[in-house]
């Protein structure tokens, strides 16, 4: 999983021409989650007992990301052992 993960990174961090803001689907990708789990999260995250998702940008009508804050969301969120 956590290679997956880094070889995603790598990759993103390659292809992306500006690499301080990316879209939905390469976000979901670097995150190795579905598109449907992120946009669900940017609707119902300040809900109670649900995790928010990363913070976004709002482009006129386009979602973008940054790579400082999904790998910041990613840290937050990882768990311990039970």
């Amino acid at each position: 999983m956590r290679k997956r993960y880094y070889e995603n990174i790598e990759k993103l961090r390659k292809e992306n021409t500006s690499p301080n803001l990316i879209t939905e689907r390469e976000a979901a990708k670097y995150c190795s989650v579905s598109l449907a789990f992120l946009r669900r999260r940017r609707s119902e995250g300040n809900r109670s007992g649900i995790v928010p998702g990363p913070p976004f940008v709002k482009l006129g009508k386009s979602v973008r990301y940054r790579l400082s804050d999904l790998d910041e969301w990613i840290n937050a969120n990882i768990q311990g052992v039970a």
